[in-house]
């Protein structure tokens, strides 16, 4: 498994997930991922979009939701932890496709860290 920051913005990050070739496919395009990535002891399941660009992968993943599973706490808890997070290096242990169709969790995470919440998914 290759070590890899939270903010996946060009092509040779994406060559160094796990099965880079079908990581790039999840990538490629418009719609949501399933990120499971793992920072220490600690293991997070995050929602994430990214977005194709000229037919280069410029992908950014944005934080639009928690899996329901962990419970509100725990997302608050991710919530304060999350710039440190995002500044560190994470490893991607799963990366999964997402129906677009499927809706997000309300968990009030977006609330938590200050920020609106992405429309149009």
């Amino acid at each position: 498994m290759s070590r890899i920051r939270l903010d996946i913005t060009t092509d040779a990050h994406i060559a160094a997930l796990p099965n880079a070739k079908r990581s790039r496919e999840y990538f490629l395009g418009s719609g949501l991922c399933l990120v499971t990535m793992k920072n220490g002891k600690r293991k997070f399941v995050v929602y994430a979009r990214a977005v194709s660009i000229a037919g280069w992968v410029k992908s950014k993943p944005h934080l639009i939701g928690y899996w329901p599973t962990v419970g509100i706490a725990a997302a608050r808890t991710f919530a304060r932890e999350y710039r440190a997070l995002a500044t560190q290096q994470s490893k991607i242990v799963e990366v999964q496709r997402v129906p677009v169709s499927r809706p997000c969790d309300p968990v009030t995470l977006q609330d938590a860290l200050h920020t609106p919440w992405e429309k149009g998914y």
